[in-house]
């Protein structure tokens, strides 16, 4: 049975390269295009990617009209075996859309296949699906979601207060394990936004297990919703720019986390006050999951979407003194 779309992408993320063949990383996939076959890939924030070949005279073709706010296209030269292929570059703007994304792109090789040109096959999949994309683009910004990204930029700042570079360290929205992967450990990120709140979810068994050659921490970053408050999206993306961050880099990482805008008023509707942070080290006394049955802590095939909750205040002895906080810092982001 062939491997869907989202399959290819996951297998892409699992390893360095797919095929060495390529300028980027990619799989090929099973439809032909008559220029040679469809090849699954990512972008350079891990958003998911389809590279349809075309013909070399069809390079200045204008593909503008058939991008819009959660999927681009574009004309994109890649050297494959030695000699450049020209395809049409299709990527995901939108992170929340990657399902139908998923959708989107079967449907595309799906038309190939059947031998429709390949120009008409991504064009006319495009419009038909163009009402589905507009229509998602509508979902409101969670509370889980908007306090989760203040807590990742809050951390990055004091990351960026240290050092010019720090925004390279924000794995998470490049698909990485974990939020922040420095050379010296890895740092794991977790906000609420109710003080007496303790308890915090973890997605996968993966987000707890430490580099193999570096220790992780957990951030737990408490926020506590006020009208007064001076933490919101627009301040902290502000604050960051103003210290150094390069705004490019950063704003690829936001739009990664499906915050395309960060001065936005739906990003900004909801303001905090910072209310404190605790710093744990997850070693084998933190109270976790842990899978004995793969030798990398990974979740075993046929199983997904683990969720669990962890109560904090059952890891009191593995909370750091807040004199550790700067070491820890150091060793993300430094």
């Amino acid at each position: 049975m062939p491997k869907t779309p989202h399959e290819h992408w996951l297998g892409l993320r699992e390893r360095s390269r797919g095929d060495t063949r390529a300028e980027v990383s990619t799989v090929a996939g099973d439809a032909d295009t008559g220029f040679g076959p469809v090849r699954f890939a990512l972008t350079e924030t891990a958003s998911p990617r389809l590279l349809v070949p075309i013909a070399s005279s069809t390079a200045n073709l204008q593909v503008s009209t058939m991008s819009g706010p959660s999927v681009e296209v574009r004309i994109s030269r890649l050297s494959l075996d030695g000699a450049a292929s020209v395809y049409l570059d299709i990527s995901l703007r939108e992170p929340r859309l990657h399902q139908l994304f998923g959708e989107l792109c079967t449907e595309m090789v799906s038309r190939i296949a059947a031998g429709t040109s390949p120009v008409d096959s991504v064009k006319s999949t495009i419009e038909d699906y163009r009402a589905l994309l507009a229509e998602s683009q509508d979902q409101s910004i969670s509370r889980n979601s908007l306090v989760g990204l203040l807590g990742e930029l809050m951390m990055l700042l004091e990351g960026a207060k240290r050092s010019s570079t720090a925004v390279e360290s924000w794995t998470g929205p490049t698909g990485q394990r974990h939020d922040f992967r420095g050379r010296h450990g890895a740092l794991e990120v977790k906000s609420t936004g109710y003080k007496q709140r303790t308890t915090i979810r973890i997605h996968g068994i993966e987000q707890l297990c430490p580099p193999s050659d570096a220790p992780l921490w957990l951030a737990h970053v408490v926020l506590e919703s006020s009208q007064a408050g001076n933490i919101h999206v627009a301040a902290l993306y502000n604050e960051l720019v103003a210290v150094g961050v390069p705004s490019t880099m950063l704003l690829t990482r936001l739009a990664s986390l499906g915050c395309n805008d960060p001065l936005a008023p739906e990003w900004n509707a909801s303001k905090f006050s910072f209310e404190g942070m605790s710093l744990y080290s997850v070693n084998d006394r933190f109270p976790r999951l842990m899978l004995p049955s793969t030798a990398d802590g990974s979740t075993p095939p046929g199983i997904s979407e683990i969720e669990y909750t962890v109560d904090l205040s059952a890891a009191v002895e593995q909370m750091l003194p807040v004199a550790h906080h700067d070491d820890v810092l150091r060793a993300v982001f430094e």
